[in-house]
């Protein structure tokens, strides 16, 4: 069975075959080229074409560059990350060593709050 889309791209193949046999029946009847005319179709079709060309190319570069840029800043990221990764191990390991000494301290503080009183009650003897 066919699909309407099928039957759709048959006719559209019929058609451009059809074209193309009239184009071919009709050089096939010209005895003398007109090389100024081709010439001249030709330079109308460039003309049409080399715009087209050009934006394609230039959009084909834009792309390369956004794609350079992007891949460059994920390389900033990665870089940026690991440093923050690095950043917060050490700020992990400064608070630690910093609650170390301030329980030193505390420790410190109370052993030297307390020894005035085994002054006093008798403790030191």
């Amino acid at each position: 069975m066919r699909t309407e889309s099928e039957a759709g791209l048959d006719h559209a193949v019929d058609q451009l075959i059809s074209i193309y046999r009239e184009v071919i029946a009709k050089a096939s009847t010209q005895t003398e080229i007109d090389r100024g005319a081709e010439a001249r179709a030709t330079s109308r079709y460039l003309r049409w074409l080399s715009p087209i060309l050009k934006d394609r190319y230039t959009a084909d570069a834009m792309a390369r560059q956004a794609e350079a840029r992007a891949a460059q800043a994920v390389q900033e990221r990665d870089i940026l990350e690991a440093a923050s990764i690095q950043i917060a191990h050490e700020r992990h390991a400064i608070e630690a060593r910093l609650a170390a000494e301030a329980e030193k301290k505390e420790v410190d503080r109370n052993i030297l709050e307390a020894r005035p009183l085994r002054l006093r009650s008798g403790w030191a003897r």
